[in-house]
């Protein structure tokens, strides 16, 4: 496949010549217009950088983050469902509905060990698949307590996680993210740019952000890199899907989180 010249700007929708290399070599062109936009989008971008970029991939747990979620599965933790609404449940009763109700919390934490690093890796497309869905379950449930301190890829990767099932749930993008076809490939890397500038606009209680100028910055963006992110979806699919994917971009919004870095 012949690689494009010129693109759109992740970050703010400018025509550019300044393709992601990394990226080219994985067969998916992607563009920022200048070293500050891709530092922008950097936080999250290079977690689907090169190799992850197509097919994408998602990044295991680290220990950390599989051992406190299976520590915290029996304990309510606070879901924010709009409003200024919180709601108290516990995270096991949230996996259930993804993976399962029938099974138990001994269960539902060897599947959450099981996409943790150093685990072994998924044989066979029915477990590749079962393993992305965990992961992305998994994921979604990281970020749920406000008050916990976690980092921007963290929060933006268990948004992200949360679209992607809302997404497959609708039947807007029927499948994994490993499976996606190029188009939705490139959707996806403009929604990870987007969910991050969102992130690190945050302002909200809570919310801690040493990096003023990146704040300003990332708020500055998040009008011309939505925009940007509706006119490919109108190009790519059409504006019926465009009109129902920032429905969905607006559930899965990050709330109040606490950011540490």
């Amino acid at each position: 496949m012949q690689a494009q010249t010129t693109g759109q700007c992740l970050v703010c929708g400018t025509d550019t010549r300044n393709r992601c290399s990394a990226c080219g070599k994985a067969g998916i062109d992607l563009f920022f217009c200048s070293p500050e936009h891709q530092r922008l989008g950097w936080p999250t971008h290079r977690s689907f950088c090169g190799p992850n970029a197509w097919p994408i991939v998602f990044p295991r747990l680290t220990k950390e983050e599989a051992n406190h979620l299976i520590s915290t599965l029996e304990t309510p933790i606070a879901r924010y469902i709009g409003a200024e609404t919180w709601l108290q449940t516990p995270a096991v009763d949230m996996v259930k509905q993804r993976l399962g109700r029938e099974k138990t919390t001994a269960e539902i934490a060897a599947d959450i060990l099981s996409v943790s690093d150093g685990a072994p890796a998924a044989e066979g497309a029915s477990s590749l698949q079962r393993s992305q869905i965990i992961l992305l379950v998994a994921r979604m449930f990281t970020v749920t307590d406000p008050f916990q301190r976690t980092t921007i890829p963290q929060a933006v990767l268990g948004t992200l996680s949360q679209l992607v099932l809302a997404l497959d749930q609708s039947r807007l993008i029927p499948s994994i993210p490993a499976h996606y076809e190029l188009r939705e490939a490139r959707l996806f890397h403009r929604i990870a740019c987007y969910q991050t500038l969102e992130c690190m606009a945050l302002s909200r209680p809570y919310t801690w952000q040493p990096d003023s100028s990146r704040m300003q910055g990332a708020q500055s963006y998040q009008r011309p890199c939505l925009q940007a992110l509706r006119a490919f979806a109108v190009e790519a699919f059409d504006e019926v899907f465009a009109d129902k994917l920032m429905v969905e971009l607006g559930k899965s919004a990050p709330q109040t989180v606490a950011i540490n870095r």
